[in-house]
């Protein structure tokens, strides 16, 4: 099913954006995406380790809300961990286990 694109906006260069008007969600074409290749070459510069207190301050802003809704035992996945696994080490110092995930850089489960 098409999305019915209730507009199209012209954006930076040649890209053009559509909003979507069955559930208002802005979107590019995919002829815009990056390559693999440029995709994983963008993620491996990011610094989001344990090391990275922003990061982890970040992550902490949704971990600490969640932990309330965990039950003991409860095992759970960081699906596009990226290089450096962050939000595993954090659940897991709170006592939970995790995989690790990420098409680029940890393709097969933990």
């Amino acid at each position: 099913m098409k999305p019915f694109i209730l507009e199209e906006v012209q954006g930076p260069g040649t890209r053009s954006y559509h909003l979507c008007g069955d559930f208002f969600l802005i979107f590019t074409g995919t002829t815009f995406y990056p390559s693999a290749i440029e995709e994983e070459q963008h993620y491996s510069k990011h610094e989001n380790g344990i090391q990275h207190k922003g990061y982890v301050n970040f992550l902490n802003g949704a971990v600490q809300p969640a932990l309330p809704f965990l039950s003991p035992g409860m095992h759970g996945l960081d699906y596009g961990c990226g290089p450096v696994p962050t939000l595993s080490p954090l659940l897991g110092e709170a006592g939970y286990t995790m995989d690790n995930y990420d098409p680029y850089f940890f393709p097969e489960l933990d």
